[in-house]
């Protein structure tokens, strides 16, 4: 449980860090490219799919990085967007049929 906490607050702290320094944001992606790859394949049911939302993701939260304020978890605010692609590419695929 204090190894939850204290990873959360290290998050937080790489996520500030990350606005401005190249390698915190790396030590983020690599944390966390594998859950939300994998979440992404969940809604997507396909790998190409997959991979493109989770790339997606991550460059949404590199230029969104400004407005991340820490109040909650950093992987709560990261999957929030990982969330709003996959919905977004339900939308594309419902319109386009």
């Amino acid at each position: 449980m204090m190894d939850d906490y204290k990873l959360e607050a290290d998050d937080c702290s790489l996520a500030r860090a990350a606005r401005t320094d190249r390698a915190a944001f790396d030590l983020l992606y690599r944390r966390y490219v594998d859950r939300v790859y994998r979440y992404c394949y969940a809604h997507a049911g396909n790998r190409a799919d997959a991979e493109d939302l989770t790339a997606q993701t991550f460059v949404a939260a590199l230029e969104s990085l400004g407005r991340y304020r820490g109040r909650g978890p950093f992987a709560a605010w990261l999957f929030s967007i990982a969330r709003h692609k996959c919905a977004d590419h339900h939308r594309r695929q419902y319109a386009s049929r």
